[in-house]
């Protein structure tokens, strides 16, 4: 809130003409809601570097996890890193586990070491027999180094749906999440993700197991969902988008960047 406040003070305080570039239309709304003009708020879509993406790292990162080749790796995507909360995803992780067909096959929950409640999470997991555990992997902030190891992405709670949801696109990792607006923003259930309506662990759980159980659903999600993290998020695209905001900007005209092509995501609310 503090943060909204400053940025208010600054776009209508500034000598100068002011344009603030939000990644998405939530964080956009939020700032306009706090105060700020509403045409100094211009979304700007993120670029992301593809080529950090190490897909050969995928048997090394296991290695050090401890994931048997039946394993399954689920990472926990928050933005920042820390402030999905550690308890949630491994209640969710915990239910899909239970129908695991091989007592051998088991789920590792990757999270950060400062994740949110990640100890009390721990000793959950330590009083139970089920075939599941938290592996801490600090990483994990940097996205692309670790989401070649990882089987899904589990996008759940308010702090879901940044950067680390596009890393998990361009990696090539099923996205399963909460249909919020952040989320519906760039990803369509059944289409480039499995999405369920917040708050619903055991419907969120059902969805990681059908990716579990359905390679050839969790092999076109995937491919969708790398398809539109290339085609929207590009640095090249994003350093066009960029470069027309400074040639508006210099010529005084009203600051416009053309809209994310809509992947149809609130089909999923039956709004669209």
């Amino acid at each position: 809130k503090s943060s909204v406040n400053w940025l208010r003070i600054l776009a209508r305080e500034a000598s100068g003409r002011t344009a603030l570039l939000p990644i998405s239309n939530t964080i956009r709304r939020e700032l306009v809601s706090g105060g700020v003009p509403e045409k100094a708020v211009v979304v700007l879509r993120p670029g992301i570097d593809m080529s950090r993406i190490d897909f050969d790292a995928r048997a090394g990162l296991r290695r050090t996890w401890g994931i048997e080749e039946s394993g399954y790796a689920v990472a926990l995507l928050c933005d920042p890193t820390t402030a999905g909360d550690a308890i949630t995803g491994i209640t969710t992780v915990g239910l899909a586990a239970e129908t695991l067909d091989g007592p051998d096959t088991r789920i590792c929950l990757i999270v950060h070491p400062d994740q949110r409640r990640r100890r009390r999470a721990e000793l959950i997991v330590q009083q139970t027999t089920r075939p599941y555990r938290i592996v801490q992997e600090p990483r994990i902030s940097q996205p692309w180094q670790v989401m070649p190891g990882c089987d899904v992405a589990l996008a759940q709670g308010p702090h879901a749906g940044g950067l680390s949801l596009l890393w998990a696109m361009a990696a090539n990792v099923p996205v399963v999440g909460e249909a919020t607006y952040a989320l519906s923003e760039v990803l369509e259930d059944r289409h480039s993700a499995l999405l369920a309506k917040p708050g619903q662990r055991n419907d969120l759980a059902h969805r990681v197991e059908c990716l579990f159980k359905d390679q050839s659903l969790s092999w076109r999600l995937r491919d969708m969902a790398r398809h539109e993290a290339y085609s929207f998020f590009s640095r090249q695209r994003y350093g066009q988008s960029l470069q027309g905001i400074y040639e508006q900007l210099y010529a005084g005209c009203e600051v416009h960047v053309p809209p994310l092509e809509p992947t149809g995501g609130l089909r999923f609310s039956g709004r669209a």
